[in-house]
């Protein structure tokens, strides 16, 4: 069975066409594998995910491919 991670990379990777097609470049929140929201900076998404997935797990990770940063995943509880 996967682990969080590869299921949120997972979602991220299905939705991604998707968000460069709409234009939506930023930081990409996933959480229970689906998008929450794009941000424009890395820090609202962290402050996001924080304040309503502090139990859960979750990927933040830019829609650009040249950003090249490696994925976020918090885990509180």
């Amino acid at each position: 069975m996967p682990d969080a991670l590869e299921l949120q990379l997972e979602a991220y990777h299905r939705l991604r066409p998707k968000l460069i097609e709409e234009n939506q470049s930023g930081w990409a929140l996933v959480a229970r594998e689906a998008l929450v929201r794009v941000f424009a900076e890395f820090e609202e998404a962290a402050r996001y995910a924080d304040q309503y997935f502090s139990n859960e797990q979750v990927l933040i990770r830019h829609t650009s491919e040249q950003r090249g940063m490696a994925p976020f995943i918090a885990s509180h509880g």
